[in-house]
């Protein structure tokens, strides 16, 4: 009986110390790797900032200044998948012009069922419309064809972003959402209910 006790105290130690060393691993990977991190998850993000700038020919206009970020907190429901925003302006012989691009947004949702987060830009135009889709990063479980068959789709003039019909339809559905969340933002409270 003592014998099964000291035989379970050692293997309950070697366990702990076992956890203990993994802890301190990865505590230590996580410091090494976060500022690497951090710099890749900015550079993601500038990429993607002239990605929803971009036109037909895949030029970004050289008079985009994307400016500061505003982020965005303690908002209403309806507005809570809403992360930060720019108002990019045209640098015309160094005269700003405000609002000739509008405003991006970078919003984050998941959908109803949890089948994955989607982290996006989305320009909203001065009309309120939708301009270009940039996708961040997508851990949904049909990505690719949220991507492929939606955004990618959407961002060529071939579908309509209220079209959530693609074989992806709940992720398809969180987009959408947060574009419209983003364009209401704008309507009603960057610009009063104008």
């Amino acid at each position: 009986m003592k014998k099964d006790i000291l035989h379970c105290l050692k293997v309950g130690g070697i366990l702990c110390a076992i956890g203990s060393i993994s802890a301190l691993l990865i505590a230590a990977t996580n410091m090494l790797t976060s500022n690497a991190i951090t710099k890749h998850e900015k550079e993601k993000e500038e990429k993607a900032l002239k990605e929803v700038f971009i036109d037909n020919n895949g030029v970004v206009p050289n008079d985009l200044v994307i400016g500061d970020k505003t982020e965005l907190k303690n908002l209403d429901k309806k507005y809570q998948k809403l992360l930060c925003y720019w108002n990019p302006k045209s640098s015309d012989e160094g005269e700003n012009i405000d609002n000739k691009y509008g405003y991006v947004f970078k919003t984050e949702g998941s959908d109803k069922n949890n089948y994955g987060t989607i982290t996006m830009l989305v320009v909203i135009n001065n009309d309120y419309s939708f301009g270009r889709i940039s996708i961040i990063k997508n851990s949904e479980s049909y990505a690719t064809t949220v991507q492929k068959d939606y955004v990618d789709q959407y961002n060529a003039g071939n579908r309509l972003l209220t079209d959530v019909t693609c074989g992806a339809t709940y992720g398809a559905t969180v987009i959408k959402e947060m574009a419209e969340s983003a364009s209401s933002y704008v309507k009603e409270v960057l610009n009063n209910g104008k």
